[in-house]
This record gives C-alpha cells, sequence and structure tokens, in this order.
C-alpha cells in the first residue's frame, strides 16, 4: 500500500507576509525501496510557517488531527527592548527563526525530524524526572519474589511476621529537626541528622526476622540513582546506605535512622517490607507514608552547612529587601512564607518542571543553579514573567506582591509562569525556594548596579553634543539598584578557600551556557577579580566594579571620551542583618575599601586579575577640568516637593561664561529614560576661584502625573562653556513611600479569631483614584486584596480583616497600598500568636517555631 505525506501550511506567525507562490517538490518511491511514500513539501520558509506533518494511507484518506500549537511563553518587557532581542535559543526540540538578512541555505529538502527523543536503544530507562507522582498512579507491587523462587507469597514456618502499623513519630521528629513549621501533614526533616520511625508488628522480634525500610523518591526508583534506599534488618540490627539502629520500646520497635549528607532531596514514600520463605512481603498503601527531606544547614557533614549564628537565613520567614537608591535606601518588607502549605510542593514541582534528574536532587550546586533558571520564565516556561515596562494590564504590577506565597501557588495550580516581576520579586521568590529546602539565604541589594551588555568592564554612556543622553545608541546602563540572592554552600568543583556565600541571581539578564541563569559564583572570588571559577563571577564582577565612560557623539558620529568615572558603580552592598530589622552592608565582602591606600591597592590588584583573565577595561585617562558641579538631594516622600542644591565651582583664575541646563525626568529604576519633567536653561558667570549654588524645587503637581510604578526622579545639570569645556552630572531622587497604618487586636491565639485594622489619610493635595489595598502574613492570614472607588483629599481608607492564626510565636502582617500600578504606601506590624489558654506552658520548642528578634514599623513617614 502507498502512502502519503501530507505536508499542510499552518497558520502563519503574527505580522508574517504571505508565503511565496512556489510548486511543491514532489517525490515518489514504491515500499520495498526505501520508505514507499509521496513526499509533499512546501518550498518555503520555515520562518514565516509551521508545517503539520501527517501520514495516511492512501486509499482511506483521514482528515489530520488537529493538534493545538504550543503557545510561546510570554517575553519579559524592558523599556527601550531591542525587540529582536527575544531571548528564544535554538537547539533540539526548539523552533529556529533565521535570520532574514543570513544568505541563503541549501534549498535541497530535508527530513522533517520529530521533536521528541527516542532513548530506546540508547538507554533502557531515561533518568526519572518527577518526584511529585499522583499517590494513585505509583504504584509498588506489595510482594517481591526472591530472583529464581516462585512469584506466589509463601510464609516461612511458624507465625509469620506482618507490620500492623508504622509512624513517623511527626511531633518529635519535626521538633529535633526545627521543621513543625510547616504546614503539612507530611513529616518534613534535614539530611545527615537522625530520626525516628516506630514500628508495630503482630508478634516481637526474634534474632532470626528480617525485614527492610525502603525510602522512594519517583516513579522508577533504583538504588544506583539513589532514588531507592534500602535499610535492612536482621533482628535489631541495621544496615544499608543509611545509618539505622533498632531497639524495643513498649510493645513496638523504634528505628533510628540517619540519612546520608548526600541524601537526593525531596517527598519519599516509606514502605516497609518483611522476608518471607520466597521474597519480601511490603505494607499497603494506606502504611506507606510521605516525608519530605530537605538540606541541612545545620549539619557540618552537609555541603549547605552554615555556622552557627545565622539560623535567621534558614529559619525566618519574613524579611527586609532594600530598593531605592544610593544614599536614599528604604526597606520593603518581604514575606518568604516557606512553611505556609502548598509551598514545599511547589518548590519541588519547580524541579520536576526543570527536568532536573532526581539523582542530582541531592548536589546543591545543580539545585541552585536549576533555581536561578526556573524563577524566571526566559526560556523554559519558569515561575515568574518578567515586566519592565509600565504596562501591568495582563497581570499584576510588581510593586503589588507582599511576599512569595500567592505566585508559588499559582504556578503550581496552574503551571503557567504569573506576570509580573522585576529583580526583587525574582530574589524574593528565589529565597524562598532557596530557605524552604534547608538552604541558607539572603537577599542582596547592589546599589549603582551596573548592567554591561558587553562582558567587560566599561559601562558605556553615549550623550548628543548638547550634554542629552543618547538613548537609542546607549545600551549599556546604571541600576538605582539590582537585588539577587547568596546562599551558603561548599563548593567541591572549585578550591576550597571559595566555599562559603555565593551569589545566584534570577533575574533574566544575560545567558549562561544557553539559558538565562546566573551562579552560583563565590563572592570571595569576585573580591579578589578570580573571575574564571564556575559561575558567571565575571559578570557579577563588572555589576560592582565596572568603569562608567561618559562619551559625547558629535554630528557626524564621531565618540570622543568625556570623562571615566571609577567610583560610582558598586558603592553599596545591603541585606538585612541577622541580628534584627536593620540593613547589614557587604561593601566590602565585594570589593576591598577603596578610600584606604592599601583597600584601593588591592582593588587594583582584583581588577588586573580579572582583566588577566579576559575583562577588558580602558585606562585611558581624562584631563582634570576647572569647571566642576556637585548635586545634593534630600530625602523626599511621594506627593511632596523635590528639593535639590547644586553647587557649581570654578578652580580656575579666570571668569567663566557658562550655559546650564538643568533637567528633571521619571525614569526607572534600570537608568532607562521615562518622561520629562521640567528643563530649563540659563547662562551662569561664574568669577574666578569661586562656587554658586542654585536651589532647585519640583512640586508634586509636575511630577505626579508622570510618575511612574517606581517612584524616581533623575536630575541632571550639564554645562558648557567656551571654548569646549562641558560637564555633567546626575543624581537620581528615589521617593519613599507613605506609611500604612497597622494595627491588630489583642491578645492573638493560636486558632481564635483575630482582627486587624489598616487605615491611610490621604494628606495630598489629588484624591486617589481606584486605590488597591493587599495584605498578608505568613501563618496568620493568606492574601487578600480590595478595591476602593476614590479617596479624596484629607480622606480615610480603611479596612477591617478578621483572621485565624494557625502558627505560634513571633509573625509579620504586611500591607500595600497600590494606585495607579505604583505603591503609594506600605506598612506592616508584629503580632505574637499565643497558645490557647487551656495549654499549660508554652514554648518554641515543640513547634519548632523559631524566635527571632524582630521589629515592627508603622507611621505615615511625615
Amino acid at each position: 500500500m502507498d502512502h502519503k505525506f501530507k505536508v499542510k501550511r499552518a497558520s502563519s506567525v503574527t505580522g508574517a507576509p504571505p508565503p511565496p507562490q512556489s510548486r511543491p517538490v514532489t517525490g515518489h518511491c514504491r515500499r520495498g525501496n526505501t520508505p514507499g511514500l509521496k513526499v509533499t513539501l512546501w518550498n518555503i520558509s520555515v520562518a514565516l510557517t509551521r508545517l503539520e506533518v501527517t501520514v495516511a494511507p492512501r486509499t482511506s484518506p483521514k482528515t489530520p488531527d488537529q493538534t493545538p500549537q504550543k503557545q510561546e511563553p510570554p517575553q519579559s518587557l524592558r523599556p527601550g527592548a531591542d525587540p529582536t532581542r527575544t531571548g528564544l535559543r535554538s537547539g533540539p526540540g526548539l523552533d529556529h527563526i533565521p535570520d532574514p538578512s543570513a544568505p541563503p541555505r541549501n534549498k535541497t529538502p530535508r527530513r522533517i525530524m520529530s521533536r521528541h527523543v527516542h532513548h530506546r536503544g540508547r538507554f533502557s530507562k531515561t533518568d526519572d524526572v518527577v518526584n511529585l507522582v499522583d499517590k494513585d498512579s505509583e504504584v509498588f507491587p506489595q510482594f517481591e519474589a526472591f530472583d529464581g523462587v516462585d512469584v506466589t507469597p509463601r510464609s516461612s514456618s511458624g507465625s509469620p511476621l506482618s507490620v500492623q502499623d508504622v509512624d513517623l513519630m511527626k511531633s518529635m521528629n519535626a521538633s529535633a529537626h526545627r521543621t513543625a513549621a510547616y504546614q503539612t501533614e507530611a513529616l518534613v526533616i534535614r539530611r545527615g541528622d537522625p530520626f525516628f520511625l516506630k514500628l508495630t508488628f503482630n508478634r516481637p522480634i526474634r534474632d532470626q526476622d528480617s525485614f527492610q525500610v525502603q525510602f522512594r523518591i519517583g516513579a522508577n526508583p533504583n538504588e544506583l540513582r539513589k532514588s531507592l534506599v534500602v535499610v535492612s534488618f536482621s533482628g535489631l540490627v541495621g544496615s544499608g546506605p543509611w545509618a539505622a539502629s533498632a531497639s524495643e520500646q513498649q510493645g513496638a520497635l523504634m528505628l533510628q535512622i540517619t540519612p546520608s549528607t548526600d541524601a537526593v532531596v525531596g517527598r519519599y514514600r516509606v514502605a516497609v517490607g518483611v522476608a518471607l520463605a520466597n521474597g519480601l512481603q511490603f505494607t499497603g498503601p494506606e502504611l506507606q507514608p510521605y516525608l519530605y527531606l530537605l538540606f541541612n544547614a545545620f549539619n557540618p557533614g552537609d555541603s549547605a552547612f552554615l555556622k552557627a549564628g545565622h539560623e535567621e537565613y534558614v529559619l525566618n520567614d519574613s524579611g527586609e529587601i532594600y530598593i531605592g537608591s544610593m544614599n536614599q535606601e528604604y526597606a520593603k518588607n518581604w514575606n518568604y512564607g516557606q512553611y505556609e502549605a502548598g509551598v514545599l510542593e511547589a518548590c519541588i514541582f519547580i524541579m520536576d518542571k526543570s527536568q532536573l534528574p532526581i539523582a542530582d536532587r541531592g548536589d546543591a550546586v545543580k539545585v541552585v543553579r536549576m533555581a536561578s533558571a526556573m524563577i524566571n520564565s526566559q526560556d523554559d516556561d519558569g515561575v515568574l514573567v518578567g515586566n519592565w515596562s509600565d504596562d501591568f494590564s495582563l497581570g499584576k504590577s510588581p510593586m503589588f506582591w507582599t511576599g512569595s506565597v500567592q505566585i508559588l501557588l499559582q504556578f503550581h495550580n496552574t503551571g503557567a509562569p504569573v506576570a509580573y516581576a522585576q529583580c526583587w520579586v525574582y530574589a524574593g521568590v528565589l529565597n524562598t525556594f532557596l530557605r524552604c529546602l534547608g538552604f541558607a539565604s539572603r537577599v542582596i541589594t547592589n546599589f549603582s548596579s551596573a548592567h554591561d551588555n558587553d562582558g567587560n568592564l566599561k559601562t558605556d554612556l553615549i550623550f548628543t553634543s548638547d550634554l542629552q543622553p543618547d538613548s537609542r545608541r546607549t545600551r549599556d546602563s546604571i541600576w538605582n539598584y539590582h537585588c539577587w540572592n547568596e546562599v551558603f554552600l561548599k563548593r567541591s568543583d572549585i578550591p576550597d578557600e571559595y566555599s562559603g556565600w555565593q551569589v545566584i541571581d534570577a533575574t533574566p539578564q544575560e545567558t549562561s551556557d544557553g539559558h538565562y541563569r546566573c551562579g552560583p559564583a563565590s563572592v570571595l572570588a569576585i573580591k579578589k577579580g578570580k573571575v574564571c571559577y564556575p559561575f558567571d563571577a565575571r559578570f557579577i564582577f563588572a555589576e560592582v566594579n565596572s568603569d562608567i565612560l561618559y562619551h559625547i557623539r558629535d554630528k557626524y558620529g564621531n565618540l570622543s571620551l568625556l570623562k571615566v568615572d571609577k567610583k560610582t558603580v558598586g558603592k553599596k552592598l545591603l541585606t538585612k542583618s541577622p541580628q534584627g530589622y536593620q540593613p547589614l552592608e557587604l561593601t566590602w565582602e565585594y570589593k576591598h575599601n577603596e578610600d584606604t591606600p592599601e583597600g584601593e591597592r588591592r582593588n587594583e590588584e582584583a581588577l588586573a586579575t580579572a582583566e588577566s583573565l579576559g575583562c577588558s577595561r580602558d585606562h585611558t585617562e581624562t584631563p582634570p577640568t576647572s569647571l566642576s558641579v556637585t548635586i545634593n538631594t534630600k530625602k523626599s516622600y511621594v506627593g511632596r516637593p523635590v528639593e535639590a542644591l547644586v553647587d557649581f565651582v570654578n578652580q580656575s583664575d579666570s571668569s567663566l561664561q557658562t550655559q546650564v541646563t538643568v533637567s528633571v525626568e521619571t525614569i526607572y529604576y534600570t537608568g532607562v529614560r521615562s518622561q520629562e519633567v521640567h528643563k530649563e536653561d540659563y547662562p551662569l558667570v561664574l568669577p574666578p576661584r569661586s562656587t554658586q549654588q542654585m536651589a532647585l524645587s519640583v512640586s508634586p503637581h509636575e511630577y505626579l502625573p508622570v510618575l511612574g510604578q517606581q517612584p524616581n526622579l533623575k536630575i541632571s545639570v550639564s554645562v558648557r562653556a567656551p571654548p569646549n569645556v562641558m560637564v555633567t552630572e546626575s543624581a537620581v531622587v528615589s521617593l519613599e513611600v507613605l506609611w500604612l497604618q497597622l494595627q491588630v487586636s489583642s491578645p492573638v491565639r493560636l486558632g481564635q479569631k483575630g482582627v486587624v485594622s489598616v487605615s491611610f489619610t490621604n494628606k495630598l493635595d489629588i484624591a486617589l483614584s481606584r486605590p488597591a489595598l493587599g495584605l498578608e502574613g505568613p501563618g496568620l492570614l493568606p492574601f487578600r486584596t480590595k478595591e476602593f472607588e476614590v479617596v479624596e483629599p484629607g480622606g480615610v481608607l480603611k479596612w477591617d480583616v478578621e483572621f485565624f492564626p494557625y502558627g505560634l510565636g513571633l509573625k509579620k502582617l504586611s500591607s500595600v497600598l497600590i494606585v495607579n500600578d505604583s505603591a503609594m504606601a506600605w506598612g506592616f506590624v508584629d503580632v505574637e500568636v499565643l497558645p490557647p489558654p487551656h495549654w499549660s506552658s508554652y514554648g518554641s520548642a515543640p513547634f519548632g517555631v523559631p524566635r527571632l528578634m524582630r521589629s515592627s514599623r508603622s507611621g505615615d513617614g511625615a
């Protein structure tokens, strides 16, 4: 029988022109030669159309199945982004859109290959990559016969041994492993530390009795791949890859089992098998409980081990992320919520979706590198979609999120990326993932962070001949701030001295080995300029050490170097202190103190080392000028006037006739210009050896109508003096948001109704149209939101919310007020959740609730 390939033109790519009219190329051969098929191919570019290929018998054609096309993941929206740089990569199983300007390829028809990789004939079984298998489909045989014997269960002589109960001792084990705060029915433990398992049999154990405890992870557990762990017992003596011992207690058998410090992390199913005469009889599904195994930052043998005194970075479920600009930074509260119901399952779902083999999930470096890729959706349908524009109509403004829980639960429930995120959201969600799986981690903010597209130590900013930024030709940028994460790891793939804090970054900026991911990279290696060690140390080194080169472009396109700034980038790095809610500066962990002669010398050595390893620098020196400008800004709040003082200094012995241009514009926190607010030009005469000062004030009526979702204003001052003296300086003013008032009824007790009141008084001169309040508190209540109509000047907005606490100890309620996708105000309050009155005593130990130092902050910011 002849067959025919029907090659059908599917829907065109949006916006693509129609395919050219050309004759199909056909060929035919009879069965018995090669494949007896007739092939019809349209001779058109695959950049314009997709092809559907179906096979049907020639004698009885059938309508091809209409397979729905996969929807491409949404791409990050950046202001001024090049639409051709979509972030899509080509490779096996991925669409490749060729460059229209490329030379024509060989037009010989090629075989249309399957998009799926077939492993048959290469592996007997592929690596298991799915941990969260449905219990109904996770079927294991209840009897496993010994090799070469009858498969029918047959007991030994005498009374056969059988299991009546399997108890994972959740309360006792969770307290010892500091995991009782996880809101899950299953036991959560940390690898490397012992846990207890109580087995109840139908009779006492005898010396000749043998049984096994199996820990299975994934659908195809295998001992060689560490996804099947078998602990065998002969009487009371245990043996296996996990240390074990047994003792009889009150008619039951108490086992003590210690998972190895390199065990696979994830959800295990526990099964007990009793040895019969011809095989093992396992417990049924009702006696096969689950347990979760985490990395252990408290065990010296674990690669995630962190020295004592930093438990905050593992156990605290809330924190602060610092945003703003240099010398005007302020804290944004973030609820990590790693203990909330469903979050642990969502983190394992992320590993499943990444296709990271289960056998590799005990390797800390591979897990955190995978996480830096999966938290963004740029090329792997990960958790978050980035959006650096002002249009959030298809999702939520990044400023609206108060924590990670809602994001992770939505991603787990839908499997689709969540919209939208910017760098601090990526960092907050990644921090939740890391802490949830047992790592010590923290969010770092780098103020004046360089984003260099060329992979060198030069950030090139181009200006026009009248000293205005040339946004069209400038590709590099200086971000007001950028957030990434640090995770504490013992690295075996690099020299041991570079273990410790490692940088990972989930914000999709540049690709690393074909994926949008970054790290882990040793902080100490970055400080020393050892950018040769994996992963991505060169990019991070440039973010904190790049020089800023200011270029002037004349009308003919020629560039001339105006000045080189070697001091601005990486001026301050902050994180939350482990001792409380105040910032901890980490600048000198990334670089040497350039304000001291010794620090400047060592920093130059680090720069020279990085340069020798491929990071290019510009050593051009520009001559000093006698004219200088300094801008001194004052702290300001949204809705209040923005004020600054500008000093003009003439150090020459002659008078200068200058022309001054002052401009104020709103900018994205990435340094990209948004809209102009104020601009003026005027002449200024500077006498010899003199300083003149100018006061600048911008009213809220000028900037509020064009203020973006992050309240940033950039003040630029340019001065020109004959014959060819040109000076330009700029400063960013980050307007701090106002504060909401939060009040909680007291006392607050576990499981009993509490009430929180959120209020805001509009002290601005403008009405707030359709403001929205968001409220969240791990251990207190899930994320809630409420919209209002209009809040007139002087009006009061108030919202009372009932909640029922489900976690003991110090908790935090956070709220945010959003107006036109911008954060107008936020606030938070600490809540001490007490036990019910009938409990005679209360301590944190039985519940594993860390009692950490926390301070509340609530006010109107005035």
